[in-house]
């Protein structure tokens, strides 16, 4: 694989966050889920392009996302 279009992948991502019935995703979730290579920075990605993104969450919205995952509901399907 070459290098991989940094605004392709920000596209990518903005399209999961605002499509996907939750809008929370993981920096490795987002990396599983685009298929991008281990050593991609996706954290520092996202943080240089934070105006298209909500890079903190109340824990109001967190914890509850947390304990469905505990729960096993929301997991990423294995592929």
């Amino acid at each position: 694989m070459g290098v991989p279009d940094e605004f392709a992948i920000l596209s990518a991502v903005w399209i999961l966050a605002s499509n996907d019935e939750r809008s929370l995703i993981t920096y490795r979730g987002i990396q599983h889920r685009l298929h991008l290579p281990e050593q991609f920075d996706v954290r520092g990605l996202i943080g240089q392009h934070g105006e298209l993104f909500r890079l903190n969450m109340p824990l109001s919205a967190l914890d509850p996302w947390k304990a469905e995952l505990r729960a096993g509901k929301g997991l990423p399907l294995a592929t």
